[in-house]
């Protein structure tokens, strides 16, 4: 047993030698142990047997010097320490080292178990102990008989302050109905003036220890909290608010079979508006709470303004706590340091997000058990949307948690339903904010270098002097040239011309300096490209070349590829002559110039740039190379971007195993590699892998970079991916845009890279059959691209096809059409007639012949896609099954249901290897196949295909789907013909509905379902009469 179960055990012990002999059996050999348990213990007085902790059965402040307790007995707290600090009128007050007040005496006789209470209360034993009094089991003989606990103020302690305190939380309760909230029975007082209430009694265990005794998964667990959730908000509703959640205060009891969360002690609940009682009782100085769970503001001894964002936190905490097994801020922080420390702690600390917390955490083996998932499916599963909902709710500024309790549960549904979550991480802004109120003088430090960086040419003074001084001492050494002092003068000369050059092309951003608001990098370099051109470097080819170069990339960083092209080629041309042209700097200047003919798609002219710059390095370099192992990964993607991905992943490969070699572990180059890589396996099915290394990627960059930066984009775009191929779109989703958001932000509006951003997230619109969303999205992605790149680039066309894909869905079929012919007649033009691209294109174009029953002008276009993809991809591709299924399809059409049965089943053989059996794709083949079968007559495998395939598209869409209401109708066809009219017609009738909700109003599809509706009606009445 670990400690917490040996304290459980021994608590539950009946009387000291008992409880003596186990611990001398537990503790032998071990006296360390020995006195930590004694310690928990010392406060308890053995009972004849552990039982639930009812409301109210609050243990009065332990001394914060002593290991905290964390396993829930009777009446014990069971978080680091309860401090309730300096409050007047006999409350319970810590001193300065942050001991506590002495323990309150038990009661006379009279007032203890074996009494009763008001004539109708048997007091049996005491199972709470608190700073004001005691919890009672009690049974309860009229007017019901039933076990109660009894909350009963201690003979001594009924100090005006404890009176009021004690009546509080008798009318909080009383103000109170919720199921989730223990009920309050009755109140009074003894006939020695003791007052006391009764309450509903809670057989339960604390949140925490319930759900990893019993392993409940993450969803699971998010359920029950959600619930806890609830039950505070229904106490912010009437006016309350407790100000000491914790998991010890929600226990939790299984009723009818099912766990059932009770939050309790409302012992130092505050009231919103009306006063909960008319005895007075101040908290003015006083620190309310319990330290690791209590909110920065019930921390600062000043703050007299709490209010119900004190509970958000302290829910946030429990989240926390309940995901990765610890508080955010490490209790045993608390027990080591005195009280004022661990209060500034509270207030000041930020603590790791979750996910973070479990990737240091030795435990994680066991955290993961106690979750019934394995370690790293618990990081990736905390990653993102949940530790963005939890860092929300424990803000130290209040204003950015959420506004209400329900406002989190929400979240958590959200969540649990696939759906967008409202947090998001705190941008780079609110952060730097943060850091300059902490840090003033570093942050001031900071603006000084963010100034030495606007320009990132890469050529400066001190590089210049530096240059000039080793080669005037190479001169000196072989007799053969200038001197120091002229070497040094040139040098300064060739320093101050790039300090005005730089001065005039940072004049032209500037928008006081160029006179209008909107002046860009653009137009500074432009400003620094005429300064070029006038000759200012006439005399010195090598900065000439290597300013063009900066700029060069500067502008294909912005998507101005056009001007960047012809820049790159001069500062080549300029490196060859003067480098030679098997140098390492020849090498380098070939990829960027190769990188720029790809993002313009020049595929052939990149090719052999990216041979002879690789050629060069592997003499220069060796296998190990730095720079080599960049121009690997540059190379592997230019075969990636063209679907080779048998050549790409050796490339990729060797590149990251360099990377690993030579670079540190939180590189971003490795993390680009590792991108790359993850993007190819995706591309391959192998989505484990993928995955794995997309998260690398992401946590490599986010921690170098911060949330915000380009780099985490691409990282979040690829994992969106991954989910996206393997179906799983609302995963996808908040991905998508926040990788949207953080591109308009490091790139405006107009770029290029945002134009993907875009089509991203528009296709997973379009995925989720969120059409009028997509189109938009699509609009305004075709709009920067025919900007930026012209209107006959294959990225246009890219747009355009899924545009169309769009319209077509919308049933827009005429505005669909040339938006086709467009896409297809670029793409030919583009990438030749063969490219599995062209098949896309033609494959679309067809499909919308098809939903206008064109099948003469379909049939050729399916059997050329077909046939590229077949050669271009192989015939066991995804994307090549698919176009046999949807020429089986027209064959179906057709009334060719032999041929069409036989493909269907190889494409299901296909697409169900590549990506899985319950994958959205794999039913909408099944439900094709089982058109197929019933067409032949085989109704019973026709039956076991569409009832698979419905069931495979509930499971992925359980709020509907336009796919899962076209299987709906086509089952209930089948159903039709088998003069299964009822069958029929319970399936219409969810299908209609679902698809008048998914489609616009007057899409062609809802008349064929609406007919096939009273079709069924019509059967089903005809049943009945006869």
């Amino acid at each position: 047993m670990d400690e917490r179960e040996l304290f459980t055990e021994a608590l539950a012990r009946a009387d000291a030698a008992g409880r003596t002999a186990f611990l001398d059996e537990a503790c032998e050999g071990d006296p360390e142990l020995r006195r930590r348990l004694e310690e928990r213990l010392a406060g308890h007085a053995p009972t004849d047997g552990g039982r639930g902790r009812p409301e109210g059965a609050t243990g009065g402040p332990p001394s914060t010097a002593a290991p905290a307790p964390t396993s829930a007995g009777a009446g014990e707290r069971t978080d680091a320490a309860s401090v309730t600090a300096g409050g007047p009128d006999g409350d319970p007050a810590t001193d300065g080292a942050g001991g506590t007040a002495p323990a309150p005496q038990a009661g006379p006789p009279g007032e203890g178990a074996g009494a009763v209470i008001a004539g109708r209360y048997a007091l049996e034993e005491v199972i709470g102990e608190g700073g004001m009094g005691s919890v009672y089991l009690a049974s309860q003989t009229e007017p019901v008989r039933r076990r109660v606990a009894l909350k009963l103020i201690r003979s001594g302690m009924d100090s005006r302050g404890v009176v009021a305190r004690f009546d509080a939380e008798r009318q909080a309760l009383a103000l109170m109905d919720h199921p989730n909230i223990a009920r309050i029975y009755d109140g009074g007082a003894t006939a020695t003036g003791q007052p006391f209430f009764v309450m509903e009694l809670v057989d339960g265990v604390p949140l925490t220890e319930y759900c990893d005794a019993r392993r409940l998964p993450v969803r699971d667990r998010l359920e029950l909290f959600i619930a806890v959730c609830q039950a505070v908000q229904h106490a912010h509703q009437k006016g309350i608010i407790h100000r000491d959640l914790k998991p010890g205060n929600v226990l939790v009891a299984e009723v009818d079979g099912r766990p059932t969360p009770k939050v309790i002690d409302f012992g130092v609940a505050k009231a919103t508006e009306a006063k909960l009682t008319d005895l007075s009782f101040a908290d003015t100085g006083a620190i309310v709470g319990t330290p690791a769970y209590m909110s920065p503001e019930q921390a600062d001894p000043s703050s007299m303004d709490i209010d119900t964002r004190t509970d958000v936190y302290a829910l946030g905490v429990i989240l926390y706590e309940l995901l990765t097994g610890s508080p955010p801020i490490d209790a045993s922080q608390f027990r080591r340091g005195a009280i004022l420390e661990m209060l500034r702690m509270v207030r000041e600390v930020d603590p790791p997000r979750p996910s973070t917390r479990l990737s240091t955490a030795e435990a994680l083996p066991s955290i993961a058990a106690n979750r019934s998932i394995e370690p790293a499916r618990l990081r990736r599963l905390l990653r993102g949307e949940l530790d963005w909902v939890v860092m929300k709710a424990l803000e130290k500024d209040r204003s950015r948690r959420y506004d209400t309790v329900n406002g989190l549960a929400r979240d958590l549904q959200r969540h649990l339903a696939g759906e967008m979550v409202e947090a998001r991480p705190p941008s780079a802004a609110y952060r730097l904010r943060t850091l300059i109120r902490r840090n003033r003088g570093a942050a001031a430090a900071a603006a000084a270098v963010a100034a030495t960086l606007v320009l990132a040419t890469g050529v400066s003074v001190r590089f210049a002097m530096g240059e000039a001084k080793q080669r005037a001492e190479a001169d000196k050494q072989a007799g053969i040239a200038e001197t120091n002092a002229a070497a040094e003068a040139r040098a300064r000369r060739r320093a101050e011309a790039i300090s005005t050059f730089v001065v005039r092309a940072l004049n032209a951003s500037d928008a006081m300096q160029a006179g209008k608001r909107d002046a860009t990098i653009a137009e500074a370099m432009g400003v620094a490209l005429t300064e070029l051109e006038s000759g200012a470097f006439a005399d010195d080819p090598e900065t000439e070349a290597r300013l063009r170069e900066t700029i060069g990339v500067i502008l294909k960083n912005n998507g101005k590829y056009d001007r960047a092209l012809p820049l790159l080629e001069q500062a080549l041309a300029l490196t060859e002559r003067l480098s030679g042209p098997d140098s390492t700097a020849t090498a380098l200047g070939l990829e960027k110039l190769a990188t720029v003919l790809v993002a313009q798609e020049q595929f052939d002219r990149a090719g052999p740039l990216y041979a002879r710059s690789l050629a060069i390095l592997e003499k220069a370099q060796g296998p190990d190379g730095r720079e080599l192992a960049a121009v690997l990964n540059s190379r592997a993607a230019w075969h990636y971007l063209q679907r080779q991905h048998a050549q790409a992943e050796p490339l990729f490969r060797r590149a990251l195993a360099i990377r690993e070699r030579v670079l540190a572990p939180d590189d971003r180059d490795l993390a680009l590699t590792l991108n790359d890589l993850a993007l190819l396996c995706t591309a391959q099915r192998r989505f484990d892998e993928a995955e794995r290394l997309m998260e690398r990627s992401l946590s490599i960059n986010e921690k170098a970079l911060g949330p915000d930066h380009p780099d985490v984009a691409a990282c979040l775009n690829s994992l969106a991916f991954l989910h996206d191929e393997q179906g799983l779109y609302a995963r996808a989703e908040p991905l998508y845009v926040r990788a949207l958001a953080i591109c308009e932000k490091a790139h405006g509006q107009d770029h290029p890279i945002v134009a993907t951003a875009l089509l991203n997230l528009a296709e997973n619109c379009r995925e989720r059959a969120e059409f009028a969303r997509a189109e938009p999205l699509y609009a305004r992605s075709l709009a920067i691209r025919e900007k930026a790149l012209g209107p006959d680039h294959p990225d246009v066309g890219i747009v355009l096809g899924n545009l169309a894909v769009t319209l077509k869905a919308r049933g827009k079929y005429a505005e669909a059409e040339p938006l086709y012919v467009r896409t297809l007649a670029m793409d030919e033009k583009a990438l030749g007639p063969d490219h599995p691209d062209v098949a896309a294109d033609l494959n679309n174009l067809a499909m919308l012949y098809e939903a206008q029953d064109q099948h003469d002008r379909a049939e050729p276009l399916l059997d050329r896609a077909l046939a590229i993809r077949e050669k271009a991809l192989g015939p066991d591709d995804p994307e090549t099954a698919m176009s046999l299924m949807n020429l089986a399809t027209l064959y179906q059409a057709r009334g060719r249901h032999a041929q069409a049965e036989p493909m269907l089943a190889r494409a299901l053989a296909v697409v169900a290897k590549g990506l899985g059996p319950g994958h959205p794709r794999s039913a909408v083949v099944l439900i094709n196949l089982a058109r197929a079968r019933q067409s032949l007559g085989r109704t019973a495998e026709a039956r076991k295909d569409y009832d698979a395939a419905v069931a495979a598209l509930r499971r992925h869409s359980p709020g509907g789907s336009t796919q899962l209401a076209a299987a709906l109708w086509h089952s209930a066809r089948a159903h039709l013909e088998n003069k299964e009219a009822a069958a029929a017609l319970r399936e219409m009738e969810e299908a209609l509905p679902m698809a008048e909700k998914l489609l616009p109003p007057g899409h062609p599809q809802l008349a064929k379902y609406r007919e096939t509706l009273a079709g069924c009606r019509a059967a089903a009445g005809a049943g009945e009469a006869r």
